[in-house]
């Protein structure tokens, strides 16, 4: 029994907690022990900012890069240069072709809107088997089941393991011509120059060093804002 704030057990008097007798009320005997509110309150902030915000990435724009061993490292350094409202992936396949790389990221490319980016920077296989004709169709394909996107295009760079009269780099100067020339019909579809002196490649003479892959990642970078500032005022035309 309580009487006047004191427990009575068997004859004997008790003195309660004031805490818990005046802010917390005894009910059936067990005190109603609140949290209190300043605890509670950091620990829902805390558990709030550890869970994902799947919506904040839905929301972010995709910047997809597919590509031979010259896009290697591309992914990193273009996100160096953009700020975090971008989710950027890399798919890198040394060696293959145009063919092979288009292929590759079917399903990557089936979300990407006017909203988003795709980079692709292949053909040097293409031209040193003298095929850069076979992969300009398989890339016009490419260029236009995505019409659904922008694209950045990167012209093939010059071999410089090999004299520049070779057939290999005739048949890249050709490639990049025709390149240039077809991509002029669709509107999605940017395409970058990668014309580069010796000094910029390895000593190798056919991969280009970090300096200019920075120096190229820069540009893209800069190509992909231009491009999504457009998109960004003719959805807010509309």
């Amino acid at each position: 029994m309580i009487v006047n704030g004191l427990i009575s057990v068997k004859g004997r008097v008790k003195k309660t907690n004031k805490s818990i007798s005046q802010n917390n009320p005894i009910i059936h005997g067990v005190p109603n022990l609140k949290m209190p509110s300043a605890i509670t309150n950091v620990n829902l902030k805390q558990e709030s900012q550890q869970r994902p915000n799947n919506s904040q990435q839905e929301k972010k724009q995709k910047i997809i890069i597919v590509g031979g061993s010259h896009t290697r490292g591309s992914a990193s350094n273009i996100k160096y240069n953009l700020s975090d409202d971008f989710n950027i992936k890399g798919f890198v396949k040394p060696g293959a072709d145009i063919t092979s790389l288009t292929s590759s990221v079917t399903e990557e490319t089936k979300s990407l809107t006017l909203k988003d980016i795709l980079v692709f920077w292949g053909g040097a296989n293409d031209g040193s088997r003298n095929d850069s004709q076979e992969g300009l169709r398989k890339l016009i394909k490419f260029v236009e089941v995505n019409s659904n996107t922008n694209i950045i295009l990167l012209c093939v760079p010059h071999r410089h393991d090999l004299p520049s009269w070779s057939c290999v780099n005739n048949e890249i100067t050709t490639f990049n011509r025709k390149l240039n020339k077809l991509m002029k019909s669709y509107k999605h579809v940017k395409v970058l120059k990668t014309g580069l002196d010796r000094n910029l490649f390895t000593r190798q003479g056919m991969h280009m060093n970090n300096l200019v892959k920075e120096r190229i990642a820069l540009e893209m970078a800069n190509e992909a804002t231009k491009i999504l500032s457009k998109q960004a005022k003719v959805i807010s035309l509309q």
